[in-house]
Formats: C-alpha cells, structure tokens, sequence
C-alpha cells in the first residue's frame, strides 16, 4: 500500500491525515469515494468506494485500517463525529482525532457548549 512505502521512504513521520467524501461527476452512474489525504503534502494515502445506498460512516475505519497513525491527526467533517470512529482512532490506531461537533447531534452540541462556556460566538451558539 501507497501508505505503508511513504512512510518507510519519506523522512518526514506523517503528522495529519484528512477524511472526506466525494461523488465523482460524469460517470455513468453514481460513484462515491472516501479518501485519506496527507495535510502536509497533500498526497491521496488511501481511497475506497462508498457502498450504493450507504453513507460514509461504514467506510471510516477500512480506509484509515492500514494507515500507519500512531501519534497522527486525523481531521474529520461533522459526520464523523461518532464515538466509534473517536475510539478506533484513540483505542485501534493510537492516533489523535479533531471532529467538527455541529447541529447534526443536538445532545452533543448542548454539551460542548456547557463544557466550554464562552467557547462559541453567540451565532454559533443554538438556543
């Protein structure tokens, strides 16, 4: 795997891997794509096929599975802001996890904000 080489050949240790979902316009049919990128040198680390029918979430851990991660940041939009996504990272890669938390989970919306108080621009802030 493209991974495994870089990070026996490259001198600089992988620091931050995106996550993110695309379609693939002007195919003949739908094609779904979730990729792992390099945030440093931008490179493609790894890319699989979202299931028809599916959602990103199935596909989080077999993209990031083979991914040297120990000690690296993985970013993440607001749909992966799972607990099961946060313990493979923690628990399975050993890897840090940076998720946006929005309005797509009230429950942890309002936590956050009572953890952080002060921590979000009032229109940010739902009421």
């Amino acid at each position: 795997m493209l991974a495994e080489w870089l990070a026996e050949h490259d001198s600089e240790k992988l620091t931050a891997v995106a996550i993110n979902g695309k379609s693939v316009k002007g195919s003949r049919r739908p094609v779904h794509l979730m990729s792992a990128i390099d945030h440093h040198t931008q490179w493609l680390l790894n890319q699989l096929p979202i299931a028809e029918k599916s959602n990103e979430l199935p596909t989080f851990a077999p993209l990031l599975a083979p991914l040297p991660l120990a000690g690296t940041l993985v970013t993440a939009d607001a749909e992966h802001c799972q607990r099961a996504h946060a313990r493979f990272l923690v628990y399975d890669k050993g890897a840090n996890d940076l998720f946006v938390a929005k309005g797509n989970q009230p429950g942890l919306d309002a936590h956050a904000a009572s953890k952080l108080p002060g921590g979000f621009s009032p229109s940010d802030r739902r009421t």
